[in-house]
């Protein structure tokens, strides 16, 4: 097999690769090599195996040319690259996460294997107020550029893999959180500040899951996608109410608890404003929904096709991801 990875110097994408590395998988899939697809060829030249052969292709995920050259010869690929912001303009969330999509299954071949990290992000703020739910959820409500995209991206693939013949399969992974993830550290750094207030005073359910959970789960739909073709997936590694989740944090930095609350459409109005503003804020419209959210995925799905177990929970993904961040701020 030859394996396809976008965005393989990024968070997931590493993780994916380093996962790959384990014991097991070179034989399970017959992997002989792995082609990453990158912007930064110097990054990419400084991921090694001693099990793979790596190469290296160079383009973005806006870039037509380059996508489909990079996905010649190819016989699966875990589709990771994505645009992710709080803000933006949104041509650019559909020209990389809608477009360029629409390129690589336009140079895959029938008969190959398709993996998408989609996100729950699909949903946009679901209406069920709080209750559990399943990948056949209904209505879907994006909300954010970036949930229209993902929602678009998904339906695209789906509609383009059943067309030509390509086994596809769609993760939704809710928020990953753990080493090495930059809206973790964004986060942190909130917290230190004092600039995460309560919103409905924190009960609202949060479901995360820990980036060596979210590889896992990306390899396991990659050896089963021929069986499961069409299908999407939930997994989560633990659900946490959102106050339980920050003062973790607050506890492994050494932080009092949360204490400060304010009124949902307080401090919705709030960003409201501020995203007129020409600053580079961490809250808009996007980021105060998300502290305000509430959403338990069921994940039963994954688990009895997939068989997929989580490894993490909160202490462990917290005291992991507060020592990476400590390191990174010592570097500086």
């Amino acid at each position: 097999m030859k394996l396809l990875v976008t965005g393989g110097t990024g968070f997931l994408g590493s993780y994916i690769l380093k996962e790959l590395e384990k014991p097991g998988y070179k034989e399970k899939f017959k992997l002989e090599t792995i082609r990453l697809f990158v912007r930064n060829l110097e990054k990419g030249k400084k991921i090694t195996s001693d099990k793979y052969k790596i190469e290296i292709a160079v383009g973005d995920m806006t870039d037509e040319a380059a996508i489909k050259e990079a996905v010649k010869g190819i016989d699966a690929v875990i589709h990771v690259a994505s645009k992710y912001a709080i803000k933006g303009k949104k041509k650019d969330f559909m020209k990389t996460n809608v477009d360029g999509t629409r390129y690589l299954l336009e140079g895959l071949e029938p008969e190959s294997i398709f993996i998408l990290t989609s996100s729950t992000a699909v949903y946009g703020w679901s209406t069920n107020k709080g209750q559990p739910f399943a990948e056949n959820y209904e209505p879907k409500n994006p909300f954010w550029h970036y949930q229209v995209s993902k929602k678009m991206q998904e339906d695209l693939a789906r509609k383009m893999c059943q067309k030509k013949g390509i086994f596809f399969v769609a993760l939704r992974p809710p928020m990953i959180s753990g080493p090495g993830d930059d809206p973790t550290r964004v986060l942190m750094d909130n917290l230190k500040k004092k600039m995460i207030p309560l919103c409905r005073g924190g009960k609202g359910i949060v479901p995360v899951v820990y980036p060596e959970d979210a590889a896992r789960a990306h390899l396991l739909a990659l050896e089963k996608a021929r069986e499961n073709d069409g299908e999407a997936f939930h997994f989560a590694s633990f659900h946490v109410p959102f106050k339980d989740f920050a003062n973790e944090f607050n506890k492994e930095l050494g932080l009092k608890p949360l204490k400060m609350r304010v009124p949902y459409w307080m401090i919705y109005t709030f960003a409201a404003f501020l995203e007129f503003l020409p600053f580079n804020l961490d809250y808009t419209r996007f980021s105060v929904k998300m502290l305000g959210a509430s959403d338990q995925l069921i994940t039963i799905k994954i688990s009895e096709k997939l068989g997929f177990k989580p490894k993490y929970q909160l202490e462990e993904t917290v005291k992991e991801s507060v020592e990476w961040y400590k390191a990174i701020k010592e570097e500086v």
